[in-house]
């Protein structure tokens, strides 16, 4: 079993993403044949390699700021709920007084 890549995919791709590839002997005559030269993948793949790895440091960094801010949110969530608990107890309480003080003068 053998791998590799195709020279025509190879010079497909490269005519698609507009990158002038020099790893590409295209056939001089109808009886050559094409080849590449694997030597000259080294650059491009090393450049393609460091391109990715900034974007992915770029998306951890997204990523790190989107939690913190999701933490955040979650605390300021938990406090207004909170909040809102201890309003409603606060004006439960309040009306149970005002309908006890109501129901007492309606006795008189």
């Amino acid at each position: 079993m053998r791998t590799g890549f195709l020279a025509q995919e190879v010079e497909a791709t490269a005519r698609q993403l507009g990158f002038r590839f020099d790893g590409i002997q295209v056939p001089a005559n109808a009886r050559d044949h094409y080849s590449l030269g694997y030597a000259q993948f080294v650059v491009p793949l090393v450049r393609a390699v460091q391109e990715l790895s900034t974007e992915n440091e770029a998306l951890k960094a997204r990523l790190a700021t989107a939690v913190a801010k999701s933490v955040t949110m979650s605390t300021e969530l938990q406090t207004l709920r909170a909040q809102a608990t201890a309003t409603t107890e606060a004006f439960e309480t309040r009306l149970r007084r005002l309908e006890t003080a109501i129901g007492g003068q309606a006795q008189r």
